[in-house]
């Protein structure tokens, strides 16, 4: 996925240098969406998909890092495309205060609050909450995004299991008796992807009485779940 596309944005290069000759490029098999000014944010979901899938399948986050790494520095795209190798590093890389200090400065980049949203998504020894709130975020920035085909699957088993595994540590949750059922029946359920992740975590937001969801991100959840009249 990312490979697909670096190579897409070395095409845009070749083409624009061809163009300028005279030339007609051929068109490549490319993202559905219009080319951006800039390869960057494509490139940052590119990665951020990427890594959902890794995290679905249990591999390490990093399995690929210094690949994707190399990929990108050797493109002559200027100081954006540079800054998201910077900051997939730092996210990939920082301990776990950093991580959460990461997702929640509105200073930091997306690609790093992104990826510190997956870390703690996935982070077992989290404060429930944590894990929720993270979770919400995750089907937040990836529902419509421009891989959404790609990592629905991922961010449906990713939070099928977290909270599977979090089953064994009842006590986390607000009135367990009352709330974890649903969330039992949600995981059991039919279905997979953004309808699966979206019913697990409509029905978790009873088990996690501290937060309060935004109305969008209660509507989005809805919608996706299929329960939104």
């Amino acid at each position: 996925m990312v490979a697909r596309v670096l190579s897409f944005n070395r095409y845009l290069c070749e083409a624009r240098a061809q163009a300028e000759a005279g030339r007609v490029a051929p068109i490549p098999d490319g993202p559905a969406e219009p080319a951006r000014a800039s390869p960057a944010p494509l490139l940052e979901d590119a990665i951020f998909a990427a890594l959902l899938i890794l995290a679905a399948s249990n591999a390490p986050l990093d399995t690929f890092a210094p690949q994707w790494m190399q990929a990108i520095s050797g493109l002559a795209m200027g100081s954006d495309v540079t800054a998201v190798a910077d900051q997939c590093r730092k996210a990939l890389t920082a301990d776990r205060h950093e991580v959460y200090r990461l997702y929640q400065d509105p200073t930091e980049g997306r690609l790093a609050r992104m990826i510190a949203a997956l870390r703690l998504a996935l982070d077992a020894e989290n404060r429930l909450e944590i894990m929720f709130v993270s979770q919400v975020s995750l089907v937040d920035a990836t529902a419509s995004g421009a891989f959404k085909d790609d990592v629905s699957g991922a961010v449906g088993e990713i939070v099928k299991r977290s909270w599977e595994r979090r089953f064994r540590f009842i006590a986390d949750f607000s009135m367990p008796r009352v709330s974890v059922p649903p969330i039992m029946a949600a995981c059991a359920g039919e279905g997979a992807g953004f309808a699966l992740a979206a019913r697990i975590l409509h029905e978790a937001r009873f088990a996690v009485q501290a937060v309060r969801l935004e109305p969008n991100d209660l509507s989005l959840l809805k919608t996706l779940a299929g329960l939104q009249r």
